[in-house]
């Protein structure tokens, strides 16, 4: 495998997986016994899903002061080089 494709399997072992396996564990819980406060959680998973992945690792990075500044410049270049922000 080259250098980007383990760079997004691991992306999306970090990121996604544990996202599509709550959504899962909810799909089954919500079946089995609905609930309003299921709705409420499906509710969740539909805004959690809209936000992409990235955000909350920059955010996290913005309370690092300076250091997290040239963390997420480095960031922005990796999620360019995966294909996760195109380039015009």
């Amino acid at each position: 495998m080259k250098a980007k494709e383990i760079a997004i399997l691991i992306v999306f072992l970090l990121f996604t997986l544990p996202f599509l396996i709550r959504f899962g564990i909810w799909i089954i819980a919500s079946t089995t016994t609905p609930s309003p406060e299921h709705i409420g959680k499906g509710a969740e998973f539909i805004a959690e899903s809209a936000i992409p992945w990235w955000v909350q690792v920059i955010e996290w990075l913005t309370s690092l002061g300076d250091i997290g500044a040239y963390l997420i410049v480095g960031f922005i270049f990796f999620l360019i080089w995966i294909g996760e922000i195109k380039k015009r």
